[in-house]
């Protein structure tokens, strides 16, 4: 086997001398305009409206309250504060307007003899529970929800200082009607009717006064003690 030897390079004994490096800025060149800016070439600061300055707040509010709507800003012991007016006694909101709703409540008060209609079994049917707010109540109580137009797709009740059941036959007969129900005590009531306005829901309010009062009088019904209402 035969091995090549390769040639050998020798080196100059002085390598030349590279000029030192020098560091430079980037290039860079600035345009000058011959002629000023005119007015109409300088940005325009437009002073913002009111409205405006809440931007972030009006156009990412997806639950605006609709400005004709009546919202509960204060429940009263015998009515209610709405957002422009008082109300003594119980009421009725149905799409934004304020009807004086004249029930019995504890079996006092309303129209006609209640005593009479429970005990003498007649065709309205009423309910007999005489430690419930809703004593000798039928479906004449929510008539109006039939010529509601549009008619609620919520009703939210109130039965007043403390939370009482809505008899099973009035419940079904709201639900004929294609309207949901929502019973609570009123002060809670109040506030949920607010927070479905503002969801965007189309809510009506049926609400009972925390002390019994009466619609047409704005006296008091009943004397509250520690063991509940009585006459």
């Amino acid at each position: 086997m035969l091995i090549r030897r390769l040639p050998t390079i020798r080196l100059p004994s002085s390598l030349p001398t590279l000029p030192p490096v020098t560091h430079t800025r980037p290039y860079s060149a600035t345009i000058r305009s011959s002629s000023k800016p005119t007015p109409q070439d300088r940005p325009t600061l437009l002073s913002k409206t009111p409205e405006e300055k809440l931007a972030p707040l009006t156009q990412f509010n997806i639950i605006q309250t609709p400005q004709s709507a009546r919202l509960f800003t204060s429940v009263t012991n015998t009515g209610f504060q709405l957002s422009d007016v008082a109300v003594e006694g119980p009421l009725m909101l149905l799409n934004s307007r304020v009807f004086m709703w004249d029930v019995p409540q504890y079996g006092v008060g309303g129209i006609g003899d209640l005593e009479a209609e429970v005990k003498g079994g007649g065709e309205e049917e009423r309910w007999a529970d005489e430690r419930s707010p809703f004593y000798g109540w039928g479906t004449d109580m929510f008539k109006i929800l039939e010529v509601a137009v549009p008619s609620p797709d919520i009703l939210v009740i109130g039965t007043g200082g403390t939370m009482a059941f809505l008899p099973p036959f009035l419940r079904k007969y709201i639900h004929s009607l294609g309207i949901q129900v929502e019973v609570q005590a009123t002060r809670a009531a109040a506030s949920t009717y607010n927070v479905l306005l503002a969801e965007g829901r189309r809510p009506g309010a049926a609400m009972l006064p925390m002390i019994p009062t009466s619609a047409r009088t704005s006296e008091q019904l009943v004397k509250l003690s520690l063991r509940g209402p009585r006459s």
